[in-house]
């Protein structure tokens, strides 16, 4: 087996995918743009030395990063599993899907899943090819109350902080789980599709609660955990899936409305714009300035252009 060792002198290079549902074809973009502008010869997979993605971006992280595949095949497969997964088929109705908890079908979710991932392959099995992969952690968070959670194809140096803001699911080697089955619950997104309980773990969910849609900030921590004489990294690539523009006006209106401005309506526009990835990114960038912090989407035109056409 062939091992790849960090040069000393070299800091790590981080990759964060925010989730997004099928919005995800937007870094499988920016990602097959980045592979063309540094050549096929170096794959992305060897590019990073960790990548960690949430929701629909946890899925990308583990099959560029594990089974080491190609972009653009990666492309072909997501959008694959979009039109299979989200058809009409699929759909349940209102009283179906209230019952079971999830507007599509979680069956054929994990049906596809395990042809994707293999039914029997687990996160920290020697790689096929026999050529260590990159590091991989990937989020999910609890159905009880939301508190985020990371798989991990890893351990690290550091020792860990007594309250941590994030858990780390590593388990006996008997409750490892498999790769489906953490792609399922890192994608068991509220709404579309149940949680999923895992032997020796418990019942979990999308990993993008509690605004670790964009796991900028978990990929650092993490960073910080693998590479602890390190200060910084040496790239931080963050890839954004959109975000959902809101019109509603800041003042409420003068005739009293309860459908557009009432406490639902309100509770429910901060619960959905807690997702967007934007948000953390700029807290981010308030904390650490511009860097060697890349990301792509809007809202981040004010890059110094000698540092925004590095990447993208």
């Amino acid at each position: 087996m062939r091992m790849r060792l960090k040069p000393p002198t070299a800091a790590p290079r981080l990759l964060s995918i925010d989730g997004g549902g099928s919005r995800a074809v937007i870094p499988l973009e920016n990602l097959e743009m980045l592979q063309k502008l540094i050549g096929f010869d170096l794959p992305l997979c060897d590019l990073f030395d960790l990548s960690v993605g949430s929701s629909s971006g946890g899925l990308i992280a583990m099959t560029i990063s594990i089974l080491r595949m190609e972009i653009w095949r990666c492309k072909e497969v997501f959008r694959s599993l979009c039109k299979g997964l989200f058809s009409a088929a699929n759909r349940k109705n209102f009283l179906k899907a209230w019952v079971s908890d999830s507007t599509y079908n979680s069956t054929a979710l994990e049906e596809m899943l395990k042809e994707h991932f293999g039914p029997d392959r687990r996160m920290f099995d020697a790689p096929v090819s026999l050529v260590s992969t990159g590091k991989v952690a990937v989020t999910a968070s609890s159905i009880k109350d939301g508190t985020p959670f990371i798989f991990t194809n890893y351990n690290g140096m550091a020792p860990r902080r007594k309250d941590p803001a994030y858990g780390r699911l590593r388990l006996n080697v008997e409750d490892e789980p498999f790769l489906w089955q953490v792609a399922r619950a890192t994608a068991a997104a509220p709404l579309l599709f149940s949680s999923v309980d895992i032997p020796g773990v418990g019942a979990l969910q999308d990993g993008g609660m509690r605004r670790h849609n964009n796991p900028v900030n978990i990929a650092l921590s993490e960073a910080k955990n693998l590479w602890p004489t390190i200060p910084d990294p040496d790239v931080v690539v963050s890839l954004s899936t959109g975000s959902e523009a809101f019109d509603q006006p800041l003042k409420t209106s003068s005739f009293r409305n309860i459908f557009v401005d009432g406490w639902i309506p309100r509770v429910y526009r901060s619960f959905m714009n807690s997702f967007d990835g934007q948000h953390t990114s700029k807290e981010r960038w308030t904390m650490l300035g511009a860097w060697n912090v890349y990301r792509s989407g809007p809202g981040f035109s004010h890059l110094d252009p000698a540092n925004r056409g590095k990447l993208f």
